[in-house]
C-alpha cells in the first residue's frame, strides 16, 4: 500500500517544525561560542516555513505553494552549508552557489508560471539539491573530518543520503517519467523520496547536536589540559620556562586583579622600566590616556567569557611619556592557582608611522607638503554648508613653470613649487585649506570669506610674490577669485568660476610678465657669464649690416635684431663657474654647455613675442659642412639668420677678451673666418663679412 503524499508531506512538515524547535534550543545555549548554529537554525526555519507551504498547496496561490515553498527549502540548504563553513572555520566564496541559484530560481519560475511542467520543476529541485548537499558532504569527509573526527563524518553521512537520494529521484524522473501535474499524485517514487528526507531530516539534527556536543567536549578537554599543563609547567618547569620568556622577543607579562603581577625583561625595555616601578600597579595606568576605555573594555569582557578578537592594537605610554604602538595578544591562564591575564605586547611603531606616513601621502602633495586635490575635494563637501557662507576660493597658476623647468632643469622647477606653496601658506589663516590643485595650479578654501576679504588676501599674496624671485625670474602667479554666497549655488560652478577668471588675469599680465621675464634672462645672462650689454650690440650692428648686404626682408632684419640679444639666452642655465672657467672644458663639460641651444630654443617657444626666433637660436652653432650641433644641419638647410648669427658672433668673441683668452687682432680674426669659410661658416657670407668689415 502507497502512503497518501499529501499525509506524508505533513510529516515532512511537521518534522522540520520540530526540528527547528530543536534547533533553536541548542542555538540559544551555544550561541556565543560557535559560529555558525545561526546558520542552520535558519534553514531549519526556511524549510519549515517551505514543506508548510506545499502542504497548503490549493489553499494559498500556487506562486507560494510552488514557487516560494522550493525556493525557500533549497536557500536554507545553502545556509547549512554556509553555517558549517562558519563553524568548521573552513569559509570559502559563494559566488558560485548564489549563481546557481540565480539559475535554479528561473527554471523553477518557468517550469511553474510559464510553461508549467511538474516533472521540470522536480528535476529542477533535485538538481540544486543534489549539488548544494554534495557541497556539504565533500565539505564535511574532506575539510573537516580530518581534524574533528566521527561527528563530521556523521554529518557527512546524513548529507551523502540526501545527494544520493537527490540522484535517485533524478534517475526516476528520466526512467519513469511523471503523466500528473499534480504533486500530490506524483506516484510512490517521489512518495518515498518525502520519506527518505524526512528521514534524513530527523538524522541531521540528531548529527548536528552531535558534531556541537563534540565540540564542547573538546574544548572541555583542551581547557582541562591546558588548565593542567600551564600548573604543572608553572610549578614544575617555572625556571625552564621563565628562561624562554625572559628570551622571548615580545613583551610578555601577566595581570592579576588588574595589576601587574609578572614581566620580562622585553617588557622592561618596552615600559623603560625595571620591575619595581610597575609590578603591583594597574596595567591601565600605563596605557595612553585615549585608549584607556577601548582596553577597560575588552578586558572585563575577557574575564566575563565574551569571544573576542585574537589580536587588537593600542597605545601605551613609553619610556620617555611618548606614546608606543603596540599589538597585543591576550589570553586567560591560571597563575599561582588564581585566574589571571596572560598578555602579549609586539612594538608596532614602525609599522604604524609607515601606514599614518601613507595616510599623510594619500591627502598631501609629496613635493609641496601641503594638501593634494583628493583631500580638498573631500574638504569642499566638507564646508559647502551654509554655516560656512560665504565660502571664498582663490585659484592660482604659476606663470613661469614650464620656462623654470625648460630653462633650469625640473629640480628649479619643483623648488619654485615649494616656494610657492611656502609663499602662500604663510599667508593663509588658520581655517583656511590650501591645496595644490594640479601641476602648476594651486586652490585655496575661504570659509566665511567674502568677496572683498579674499580680495585682499589676494593683494597681499601678488605684494608677496614681487619679493620672491628664483634664478632671476620672478615669481608670477595669476588669480582668480570666485565666493558662494546662497546656499542653492553649486559650488563646482563657483570653482569654474574662479579658474575662469584665473585665466582672464593669466592673459592680461601674459605680455607684461613675459617681458620681464626676458628682461630678467637677458641680466641674468650677463650677470653670469662672459656676455655683456656691449657684446650684443656689436653683434646686432654687424648682423643687421650684413643682413641688409643680401638684402634680407624686413622681417628678417627684425628677426635678426631680437636674435642678436638672445641667441645665447639658454645659457642662464648653465652653471656659472663653467661658463667663467679660465680653463677649456672638459669634454663632459662641453656636452653640458652645448644644451644651452636647446634650452634657449625652449626659452623662446615658451613666450608668444619671441616665439618666432626659437629655430634660429636652436640652430646657431649648426656648421656650414653639417659637423655641427645639436642637429647636424647641413649648407642651405640652415636658416640665414642664423648663419649671419653665427659668423658676427664667432668674429665677436675672437676679437674680444675673455676670462680664458686674450683679444685677436681684426686681421687674425679674418684669417680664421677664411680658414673656417666652407667648414664651419657659409662662405659667400664670410666673403660679405670681410667686405664689410
Amino acid at each position: 500500500m502507497i502512503p497518501d503524499m499529501k499525509a506524508v508531506m505533513l510529516l515532512y512538515a511537521i518534522t522540520n517544525v520540530a526540528c527547528a524547535a530543536f534547533m533553536a534550543v541548542m542555538w540559544y545555549f551555544n550561541r556565543r561560542r560557535f559560529a555558525g548554529i545561526s546558520f542552520w537554525l535558519t534553514d531549519m526555519v526556511l524549510q519549515a516555513i517551505g514543506t508548510i507551504l506545499i502542504v497548503l498547496r490549493g489553499v494559498v496561490p500556487d506562486f507560494f505553494s510552488m514557487t516560494i515553498a522550493n525556493i525557500l527549502i533549497i536557500v536554507g540548504i545553502l545556509f547549512i552549508y554556509i553555517g558549517l563553513e562558519n563553524f568548521s572555520k573552513n569559509k570559502s566564496s559563494q559566488i558560485h552557489n548564489y549563481i546557481l541559484i540565480g539559475i535554479f530560481i528561473a527554471v523553477l519560475i518557468y517550469f511553474t508560471h510559464i510553461r508549467s511542467s511538474l516533472p521540470a520543476r522536480n528535476f529542477d529541485v533535485s538538481a540544486i539539491t543534489f549539488i548544494l548537499t554534495f557541497q556539504c558532504a565533500y565539505l564535511m569527509f574532506r575539510r573537516v573530518a580530518p581534524n574533528k573526527g566521527r561527528a563530521a563524518s556523521i554529518v557527512g553521512i546524513v548529507f551523502s543520503g540526501y545527494a544520493f537520494t537527490s540522484i535517485i529521484r533524478i534517475i526516476f524522473l528520466v526512467l519513469f517519467p511523471l503523466h500528473s501535474s499534480d504533486f500530490f499524485k506524483s506516484g510512490a517514487p517521489d512518495t518515498f523520496i518525502i520519506i527518505s528526507y524526512t528521514i534524513l531530516t530527523i538524522g541531521l539534527v540528531i548529527s548536528l547536536i552531535l558534531l556541537v556536543n563534540s565540540r564542547l567536549i573538546e574544548d572541555i578537554l583542551i581547557q582541562t589540559k591546558l588548565k593542567d599543563i600551564t600548573a604543572m609547567e608553572l610549578k614544575e618547569n617555572e625556571e625552564k620556562y621563565r628562561t624562554l620568556i625572559e628570551k622571548a622577543n615580545e613583551s610578555i607579562l601577566i595581570i592579576q586583579d588588574d595589576n601587574f603581577v609578572f614581566a620580562n625583561p622585553r617588557a622592561n625595555e618596552l615600559l623603560g622600566m625595571p620591575d619595581s616601578d610597575f609590578i603591583g600597579k594597574s596595567f591601565i595606568d600605563f596605557v595612553w590616556p585615549d585608549d584607556r576605555k577601548l582596553i577597560t573594555a575588552n578586558h572585563r569582557k575577557r574575564l566575563a567569557g565574551e569571544m573576542l578578537s585574537d589580536n587588537y592594537d593600542f597605545r601605551i605610554i613609553g619610556r620617555n611619556g611618548e606614546p608606543v604602538w603596540v599589538l597585543m595578544s591576550a589570553a586567560l591562564i591560571q597563575y599561582k592557582s588564581r585566574v589571571a591575564t596572560l598578555i602579549m605586547l609586539t612594538d608596532i611603531s614602525e609599522r604604524k608611522n609607515k601606514e599614518n606616513e601613507i595616510i599623510y601621502l594619500s591627502y598631501h602633495d609629496k613635493l609641496t607638503e601641503i594638501y593634494n586635490r583628493r583631500f580638498v575635494e573631500e574638504e569642499i563637501k566638507r564646508l559647502n554648508t551654509k554655516r560656512q557662507l560665504p565660502l571664498s576660493i582663490i585659484m592660482g597658476d604659476l606663470n613661469s613653470l614650464k620656462l623654470t623647468n625648460d630653462a633650469f632643469g625640473h629640480n628649479t622647477g619643483d623648488a619654485l613649487l615649494r616656494e610657492t606653496a611656502r609663499l602662500l601658506k604663510k599667508i593663509c589663516r588658520s581655517d583656511d585649506i590650501l591645496a595644490r590643485w594640479g601641476g602648476d595650479e594651486f586652490l585655496i578654501l575661504l570659509p566665511k570669506t567674502s568677496t572683498i576679504d579674499s580680495g585682499e588676501i589676494v593683494i597681499r599674496i601678488k605684494n608677496e610674490c614681487l619679493k620672491l624671485v628664483i634664478n632671476n625670474i620672478p615669481l608670477g602667479l595669476a588669480i582668480g577669485i570666485a565666493t558662494k554666497t546662497e546656499e542653492s549655488q553649486d559650488i563646482n560652478k563657483i570653482i569654474l568660476e574662479a579658474e575662469i577668471n584665473m585665466y582672464k588675469n593669466k592673459l592680461t599680465e601674459k605680455e607684461r610678465s613675459a617681458s620681464s621675464t626676458i628682461f630678467a634672462l637677458e641680466q641674468a645672462l650677463f650677470e653670469k657669464s662672459n656676455e655683456t650689454s656691449e657684446h650684443a650690440l656689436r653683434i646686432k650692428d654687424n648682423a643687421l649690416h650684413l643682413g641688409k648686404s643680401v638684402k634680407l626682408q624686413s622681417q628678417q632684419l627684425e628677426e635678426l635684431s631680437l636674435l642678436s640679444s638672445l641667441h645665447d639666452i639658454g645659457k642662464v642655465a648653465m652653471p656659472e663657474t663653467l661658463l667663467l672657467k679660465a680653463e677649456s672644458p672638459t669634454e663632459e663639460e662641453w656636452t653640458v654647455i652645448k644644451r644651452h641651444l636647446e634650452i634657449g630654443s625652449n626659452i623662446a617657444a615658451s613666450f608668444p613675442q619671441i616665439v618666432h626666433i626659437a629655430k634660429f637660436i636652436l640652430a646657431c652653432h649648426e656648421n656650414w659642412d653639417g659637423s655641427g650641433y645639436p642637429k647636424g644641419l647641413k649648407g642651405e638647410e640652415i636658416p640665414i639668420i642664423s648663419r649671419i648669427m653665427f659668423i658676427c658672433d664667432a668674429y665677436d668673441v675672437m676679437t674680444s677678451e675673455r676670462i680664458y683668452k686674450k683679444a685677436m687682432s681684426k686681421e687674425d680674426a679674418i684669417k680664421e673666418l677664411r680658414r673656417c669659410a666652407g667648414t664651419q661658416f657659409d662662405p659667400v657670407l664670410v666673403d660679405k663679412f670681410i667686405k664689410m668689415i
